[in-house]
């Protein structure tokens, strides 16, 4: 079993950590974008709990390549239909569409890669670019 997480940060925050912006590119409104990391620092921490508790792990790296694309279904969300979600004017345009991954790891006397991507058969795929009232008018 693994369950790979970065550190938690200084605020608590975990499950989340900055990455170099070239390995993120959207095209279009919710249209097509790629998610791509390489050799990205992770610990393994063998389960959920442990991770949380931030108990033993293995210092490891992951890569993966996710893409999205040819949109199946549109839905845009405004003030129109948002019923004053959290009070904002937030909303987007977001599509649930194909996608493709791989993933692999690195560590200590293991590694694994996932088949290739175009072997991917997601069950649900959803990319959308949004606007947040509150913090960006």
């Amino acid at each position: 079993m693994a369950d790979y997480d970065p550190n938690r940060n200084q605020t608590g925050l975990f499950w989340t950590i900055p990455i170099d912006p070239s390995g993120v590119k959207f095209h279009g409104d919710a249209d097509r974008a790629s998610f791509r990391a390489t050799g990205m620092p992770m610990d393994d921490y063998t389960e959920f709990f442990n991770s949380i508790n931030e108990g033993p792990s293995t210092a490891s790296t992951v890569s993966f390549d996710i893409e999205w694309f040819d949109p199946i279904k549109r839905v845009r969300v405004d003030s129109s239909n948002n019923r004053g979600f959290g009070g904002s004017d937030w909303g987007g345009n977001f599509s649930e569409t194909h996608a493709t991954a791989t993933w692999s790891c690195r560590q200590p006397g293991f590694t694994f890669h996932s088949d290739p991507a175009n072997t991917s058969v997601p069950e649900f795929a959803f990319l959308g670019k949004e606007r947040n009232g509150v913090f960006f008018p």
